[in-house]
C-alpha cells in the first residue's frame, strides 16, 4: 500500500458484486470474452477480473507474469485468443515490445486493455495504440482496494502537455471529495485526503 506496509482489507460480497457488475456493464463483457489478468489473486484487481469473467460466462486465464516472462505472456494472448487484458503500466512496458510492432497475430483478438494500479503516462497509451488494432479500446482504472473510484476509456480528447493521463471520471454511485484536516473541501492544487462514498 501507499504506507509501504502490507495491510489486509476486508471487502464485502456487496462491494465485490458492485465492482463486477460495473466491470461487465462498462465493457459489455459476455461469454465470448477471454480474460488474461496479470494481477495476483491476492489483489482486488485479480479477484475482480476472475469473478467478472466467471459471472459473465467468459473464460479466464491466470498466469504468474514473473515466472512466465514477457514472451510467454504474448504467447498466451495469441494462443488463447485473449480479448480482455489487465496489466499494470510497468508490466505492459516490458511486454509490448515483445508483441511486435503492430497489431497482428500476437494480439489480433484483443478488444480491450485495462490499465491501472500505478501512474499511467501518455507514452504508455501511445505504446498501446501502436500495438493494438485501431478498433481496440484502452480503459484506465483508478481505484483503491476499499472502493472502485474512477475510470475512462482513453482517447486523445483529454491530451495535454502533462506526462500523466487524467485519472478519469467517478463511477456511477460514487461520490468523491478531497478534504483538508478540518473536513473542508480543499482548493484546487492543494493536498488533501480523498474520501469515497459508494
Amino acid at each position: 500500500g501507499s504506507t509501504g506496509r502490507p495491510k489486509g482489507i476486508v471487502n464485502s460480497q456487496r462491494n465485490l458484486l458492485q465492482r463486477v457488475a460495473q466491470s461487465i456493464n462498462a465493457a459489455h463483457i459476455n461469454a465470448e470474452d477471454r480474460f488474461l489478468t496479470l494481477a495476483s489473486l491476492c489483489t482486488i484487481v485479480g479477484v475482480r477480473d476472475t469473478l467478472t469473467a466467471l459471472l459473465a460466462g467468459a473464460g479466464v486465464h491466470l498466469i504468474d507474469p514473473q515466472r512466465a516472462g514477457a514472451r510467454e505472456i504474448v504467447n498466451v494472448i495469441r494462443a488463447e485468443a485473449i480479448t480482455i487484458l489487465f496489466a499494470f503500466p510497468a508490466l505492459l512496458r516490458s511486454v509490448i515490445p515483445h508483441g511486435g510492432e503492430r497489431a497482428g497475430d500476437d494480439n489480433a483478438a484483443l478488444r480491450l486493455v485495462r490499465i491501472g494500479g500505478d501512474t499511467i503516462l501518455w507514452s504508455d497509451i501511445d505504446l498501446l495504440r501502436g500495438w493494438l488494432a485501431p478498433e481496440a479500446a484502452i480503459q484506465s482504472i483508478f481505484a483503491a482496494t476499499e472502493a472502485p473510484m474512477m475510470q475512462w476509456f482513453v482517447d486523445d480528447s483529454c491530451r495535454t502537455d502533462e506526462a500523466r493521463i487524467p485519472i478519469g471520471y467517478p463511477l456511477p454511485g460514487n461520490r468523491l471529495a478531497l478534504i483538508d484536516e478540518y473536513g473542508c473541501n480543499t482548493p484546487p492544487g492543494e493536498v488533501g485526503e480523498l474520501i469515497v462514498e459508494s
